[in-house]
């Protein structure tokens, strides 16, 4: 899902051209030459017909009409006065093609370089600015936000309960606005005081543009590590800091109109297939990593820094969990996507596989077992304000119409939040799912039957806000269906503070500053999530090397000067521009490193139309063979140096939202200049810069290949962590987050959602061969795992009669840094399946806990507890019931290499913990389609 956030303006030069810094004369200058620079700007000056406001953007209510195509803003002028509705208008110039917002209210004036704003012949003069600094709904609950006296009515009154201010304000709304404003693109209702919530990203970072620059910092938002690279830190207390600063930073961009509160993530599906082109998005393909990463982001982003515990009186930004319910994979987009895949891909099969049209049909015990488990998690711990339903459907049913998403998640689990759609995916029940017939019964496919409280629009206006008032009209559904939507939604506002006093300091979060933008604090949270990310996949004993400054280095290969690259997705980080001087190359420099240096090759030779988002590739394939060219400076620099380190992965045009790999290994020639390096020198570090994993066999193998660092896309300050880990700042320590397979897998065929089918996937289910297991990291040290006491003999449990929090069995180790270097250490916990005497529906291995231990010195030592519970112990059904069953059971506690080991025996009847009985009756899957 990709969204354009169109609530809050966001000034795309903003970081480039602070606020401010451009006089009236350049700011004209700089937008197209649509008045010369030697004749000042007039702010509202009059100008055949309309008022001109010069580098300013209006937010408020557009027109249904949608925003027409324009070349100037003299268009823009002549649109409005040819609409009877029309008040204000903006011409947006860094779209393409260049284009009019036409509104009929006005809820907010904000300056920004690429838009020239105003209001019709004899129209109204727009409201005045925000004052600087303070948040996007200054003016809320005043009339016409204008800033006048605040209306004294119920839903502006702190002093009601939230329900009452709710029921006040759905009074005061027609069905027309109540449907409007229960879309993403943001609606205000000026007459009442109701200000647009909109919506942003926050993937990995808060997703918005830049406030002013000040002395100590860029005004932009700090961009983490991407999903695996977090994942693999496996850290809660981090992932907990990383939403604090989100958090802060939300509130502080907003406190400078540059970004909403609400935000569409974090993404927590599983990478269920390692092809899947937004696994770049996710911690990795374990339900309990998952989990326990989305219940801190989410809780530390939505509460803020607050005691643990303490219910905070304000959210600080409002949280989705995404994509529910089984979105992984992307497919062939036959309508968008204009390079036929390879005929290698089963997406090809019968043209589709597509996000828009799969149809998931996963046995009951992947259900229950697997694929709902983090978003149980999340929902029950972290209480994310909204969930967001997703492009495809399940057992025949589009999720966004789906009767599971009432069932599950607010019967079940009495989660009490608002779903919306991904963007644009109500539009799909009708287009792309063809499960309804016109727009009244998907309205009430969506809103009744799924439940969707909110739209996510990729059109203006979004579907919800065209069709709902018709709907209503013809009885296809009930206002008080509406009101129960809206009602969910303008909850969050409340809770926001969006309508509550503030100009007197009554809400501390509206006085937050810029300067805890990119703040000395955040880099600091961005540096360390890096360096903890990474994982240390070989190491021949070349690494740390120490006084690197005495080393005569070759940086080789299409990542050496990665910059935006190590963000992830453009559509999912800031407009961050620190990372611009923090590439690997870039920091080796400015650290004194002697390096030379030569691309060799490309990841991508040519750019596909569309970029980003498009995969790489030329009309046919196989198409030409990649570029070599660059082989002849690489072979030269590498034989000159003393170590080459050589940077390989993948790009958005090898691995994407809108597309999966059909293949692991390195594309382009990456792996064929890997081997040209290694023929001419035997001292390789190869650097791996990607989301998903890479298939690099011969990199594992190769004598010359001395060690592997996998990167993964670390945000960002990204280049000093590699470094730092190079040099030997710093141990690496973290742990893989899913299994890197060899190519072979790729002959899976990615639409199988049963889990073990066909050889299986993840570490919990596969016998396929892998190059390195979920959970493999090395150090520069190393560690012993000893069983304290007795604890480390075969042990038997009891199984209860009922369902108790109380811990079953506790599993004590000690662990002990036995070798020469400080370092963390992250602790895995899992329960083994033994053949022959666990149950036989049970995974092969499944983690039930983890924890990171930090700066561990030589010889020192710590103990860790883990329980196994009634709710761990607990193995999903072929009927999707999880039920604790006798059995025998391995427990490994350490890494993933060297375990501490003992058994678990089982006795007694079997112990329902979960009855599911909301999984009986699914459809099962059609006999002519995997899916």
């Amino acid at each position: 899902m990709m969204i354009r956030i169109a609530a809050i303006a966001l000034a795309s030069l903003a970081c480039l051209l602070p606020v401010g810094t451009l006089g009236s004369e350049q700011i004209l200058s700089h937008v197209e030459g649509q008045q010369s620079s030697h004749q000042p700007a007039r702010a509202h000056s009059s100008n055949e017909s309309c008022q001109f406001d010069w580098g300013f953007d209006y937010q408020g209510d557009d027109l249904p009409t949608g925003w027409p195509n324009a070349t100037s803003a003299q268009d823009c002028c002549n649109f409005c006065n040819a609409d009877a509705t029309c008040v204000y208008w903006s011409f947006i110039m860094d779209m393409t093609p260049k284009r009019c917002a036409l509104k009929k209210g006005l809820s907010s004036r904000s300056p920004n370089p690429n838009r020239i704003s105003g209001s019709r012949h004899g129209g109204p003069a727009p409201p005045p600015s925000i004052p600087f600094g303070k948040p996007s709904f200054f003016f809320s609950c005043t009339y016409n936000l204008s800033g006048s006296p605040r209306l004294d009515i119920p839903m502006c009154d702190p002093s009601f309960s939230i329900d009452e201010r709710v029921g006040d304000l759905l009074a005061r709304l027609t069905v027309v606005e109540k449907a409007a404003a229960i879309t993403s693109n943001g609606f205000s209702v000026a007459r009442v005081g109701l200000p647009a919530l909109g919506a942003a990203e926050d993937t990995h970072g808060i997703v918005c543009g830049c406030a002013p620059a000040l002395k100590n910092n860029t005004g932009c938002p700090t961009t983490f590590p991407a999903g695996p690279g977090l994942g693999a830190t496996f850290d809660r207390l981090l992932w907990t800091e990383i939403g604090n600063v989100m958090a802060i930073e939300a509130r502080a961009l907003n406190n400078q109109q540059q970004c909403p509160l609400y935000f569409l993530d974090p993404d927590i599906n599983l990478m269920r297939d390692p092809r899947w082109g937004r696994a770049q998005e996710v911690p990795g393909e374990d339900p309990f990593l998952t989990g326990e990463y989305a219940v801190n982001v989410i809780s530390a982003t939505q509460n803020g820094p607050t005691v643990r515990g303490e219910t905070p009186k304000y959210l600080y930004a409002a949280d989705t969990m995404k994509h529910w319910l089984m979105y992984d994979t992307e497919g062939y987009q036959p309508n968008t996507d204009p390079h036929p895949r390879p005929n290698s891909s089963t997406c090809d099969v019968n043209g589709s596989c597509g996000r828009g049209t799969f149809d998931a049909y996963p046995p009951a015990q992947d259900l229950t077992g697997y694929y709902v488990k983090a978003f149980h998690a999340a929902a029950t711990r972290a209480k994310p304000e909204a969930i967001m339903c997703a492009y495809n459907a399940e057992y025949g049913i589009p999720s966004c119409a789906n009767p599971l998403n009432d069932k599950l998640a607010r019967e079940e689990w009495g989660w009490n939040g608002w779903f919306i759609s991904d963007c644009g995916a109500i539009h799909g029940i009708l287009n792309s799912h063809h499960y309804t017939s016109d727009p009244n019964s998907t309205i009430r496919a969506g809103m009744i039957q799924g439940g969707v409280d909110v739209n996510c629009g990729d059109a203006n206006p979004a579907f919800y806000a065209a069709n709902i008032p018709g709907a209503v009209t013809n009885g296809s559904i009930l206002e008080t269906d509406l009101d129960r939507a809206a009602g969910r939604y303008f909850r969050t506002m409340i809770r926001l503070g969006m309508l509550d006093p503030m100009q007197n300091g009554e809400q501390p979060l509206t006085e937050i500053p810029s300067e805890q933008i990119d703040s000395a604090h955040a880099r600091s949270v961005a540096l360390t999530a890096a360096r903890r990310g990474i994982v240390l996949l070989k190491n021949s004993g070349i690494l740390p090397l120490k006084h690197a400054e005495n080393i005569n280095f070759a940086f080789i290969g299409p990542h050496l000067n990665a910059t935006r690259d190590m963000l992830s997705a453009p559509q999912y980080h800031g407009s961050n521009t620190l990372v611009n001087t923090h590439s690997p190359l870039q920091v080796a420099l400015r650290r004194h490193w002697k390096v030379s240096y030569a691309r060799g090759c490309n990841i991508c030779d040519t750019v596909p139309p569309g970029f980003p988002n498009m995969p790489c590739g030329t009309p046919e394939p196989p198409g030409p063979a990649p570029d070599t060219s660059g082989f002849v400076d690489a072979i030269s620099t590498a034989e000159a140096a003393d170590v080459a380190v050589v940077f390989l992965g993948n790009d958005q045009t090898t691995e994407a939202e809108n597309f999966d790999r059909v293949s692991l290994e390195l594309p382009g020639a990456q792996s064929e200049l890997l081997q040209t390096i290694t023929a001419v020198q035997n001292n390789v570090i190869v650097v791996l810069l990607n989301g998903g994993p890479v298939a690099i066999e011969f990199a594992k193998n190769s004598p010359n290949v001395k060690a592997i660092i996998e990167a993964f896309q670390p945000g960002e300050l990204g280049g000093d962590a590699i470094l730092d880990v190079i040099s030997g700042v710093v141990s690496p320590s973290g742990k893989m987050p899913y299994t890197t397979y060899t190519a072979e897998y790729s002959s899976r065929d990615i639409r199988e959602v049963n889990l073990r089918a066909d050889g299986g996937t993840t570490y919990m289910w596969t016998t396929r061969p892998t190059l390195w297991p979920f959970g493999f990291g090395l150090t520069y040290t190393t560690f012993s795992y000893k069983w304290e006491g007795t604890s480390g003999s075969a042990i038997r449990v009891q199984i209860p009669s009922t369902v108790t929090a109380k811990p079953l069995a506790t599993h004590v180790i000690t662990v002990t840094n036995t070798g020469r270097v400080i370092s963390d250490c992250v602790v895995l916990a899992f329960l083994v399946s033994i053949p022959g005497q666990s149950p036989a529906n049970a995974p092969l291995k499944r983690l039930f806990g983890f924890e990171r231990l930090y700066t561990l010195a030589p010889g020192e030592s710590k103990s860790v507890s883990f329980s196994s519970t009634t709710e761990n112990l607990a193995i999903a059904s072929t009927n999707g019931t999880e039920t604790v069953s006798s059995g025998v059971f391995g427990i490994e506690l350490g890494d993933v290499v060297t375990p501490a080991t003992r058994t678990l025996t089982l006795a007694g009847q079997p112990l329902v913990v979960r009855e599911n009985a909301w999984v009986r009756g699914l459809p099962e899957k059609p006999s002519h389609s995997l899916a």
